[in-house]
Parts: structure tokens; sequence; C-alpha cells
């Protein structure tokens, strides 16, 4: 299914899950039924975090290309790691780029355009929404969207904050290993604490695919209506 480290994007088709379409379009958006399955398990995970959310829309995300990428990156994590990639999803904001600049991308999560620094620069991720939500990408109505990614963490490195960051750190030297024999093996991402948020970095653009993008508003958010009249009053 969409979840776990035995996801069907393994295969060489498309995911299962995915819909079929006529589209000849490399990218294509599937907005969910709020009574699937899908929808339910992917709100769920949102409202843990920010329980009051109003969900409008979740868009599937059915990218052939960079689903090759990402499944490409996925193999190599899990042969490197006997044969688990340590898949997870996990909430993905950049409240400087429109949505589609990502999902639409030739990179998708473009470490070059990341905007957090707190472990260097990489793509961030977590699996709290509401510390996404602080970086959420904004409509001038209101609606506020943040994604859902799938992320291949492979073997994590537990870290404190280090802006300097550019790649994993290496792996230590096994134990008796000789000078000069031993292969510099990196871990292939970092976690870390701030704020109080465990945070995941990446810093290969195709560990990641932007799996769904949630589309909602803040309880006491203004109204869809009431935001666009708003946002007209402010053009004159």
């Amino acid at each position: 299914e969409y979840m776990g480290d035995d996801d069907a994007s393994e295969s060489a088709a498309v995911p299962a899950y995915w819909s079929q379409t006529t589209s000849d379009e490399n990218c294509v958006l599937i907005d969910l039924v709020p009574s699937s399955r899908e929808f339910a398990i992917l709100s769920m995970m949102a409202r843990k975090t920010l329980p009051a959310l109003e969900i409008e829309h979740i868009f599937r995300i059915q990218n052939k290309m960079l689903l090759q990428r990402y499944v490409s990156d996925l193999r190599i994590v899990r042969e490197k790691n006997g044969g688990s990639a340590n898949e997870a999803l996990l909430f993905h904001a950049n409240a400087q780029m429109e949505p589609s600049e990502i999902y639409d991308a030739d990179e998708a999560f473009d470490i070059r355009h990341s905007v957090l620094r707190t472990f260097g620069k990489g793509a961030y991720f977590s699996d709290s929404a509401a510390f996404m939500d602080q970086h959420a990408y904004v409509e001038t109505s209101g609606l506020r969207m943040m994604f859902v990614g799938k992320v291949a963490l492979g073997d994590v490195c537990d870290t404190v904050p280090d802006s300097t960051l550019r790649m994993p750190p290496e792996k230590p030297k096994p134990a008796g290993a000789k000078k000069g024999k031993f292969k510099r093996i990196r871990f292939d991402s970092v976690s870390g604490i701030t704020n109080g948020t465990r945070l995941n970095v990446t810093y290969q653009n195709s560990r990641a695919y932007p799996g769904w993008l949630v589309c909602y508003r803040n309880a006491g958010s203004p109204p869809k209506a009431a935001a666009a009249a708003a946002a007209d009053a402010n053009e004159w």
C-alpha cells in the first residue's frame, strides 16, 4: 500500500493505489474523497498535532518522473542497509515556494531552496504537522498548504543542531579496522530536536517524494469568502 517499507512503488510499475488517468501529463493531482481510507489516515496524521485544522482538500501527487527518481534512491538505501530503507511518511512545508514548484519540478524537495538551517542545508521533514504549519505556504485566500512526503531515512544519525552540515556525518570506524583499509561510509540522514520537535533531514533531493498535498485552514482563520473579500479590499 502507500505506507511503510514494503511500498508498492518498489515495483517497476506505478503504485497500486495510484488512480488510472487518461492524461498524458507527467504529473497529475488526484483530489481524494474525504470518505476514503487514504484521506482518513493522512488527516489523522495531521490532527495528532493540529487537532482543530479544517481540511479542504488532500491531493495525491502522481508524478511519474519524480517517483522513478525516488524509487531508484530508495533501492540504493535499502541495499546499503541490509534490506531496509527505513521509509517514513513525514510533513514538509516551504512558505517561500508555491507548491507546484515542488510537486511539478525536476527535483521536488530541492535542497537549494531550503529555508531552515538548524541542521545545515538539506530537506527538512517532521512527523509534527504543527511544526510544519509554521512554515506552510499560504494563499491570499488564507488557504494553507503542506506536503506529506515519503522519505527514505536509511541509517539515521541522531545529532545536535549544526548549521554547517551539507551531508550526513561519517559513520565511526569499526573496532579494529586497519589504517587505510576502512571505507568511509556516511549515514543516510540526520535527526535531532529543535524547539521540542524532532526533525529529519536529508541532503539528496531524490531521497524523498512529495506524495500528498494537504490544503487546510486553521481553526479561527477567516472562512474562504471572507478571506477573499479582504484580499480584494487590500488591492484598492
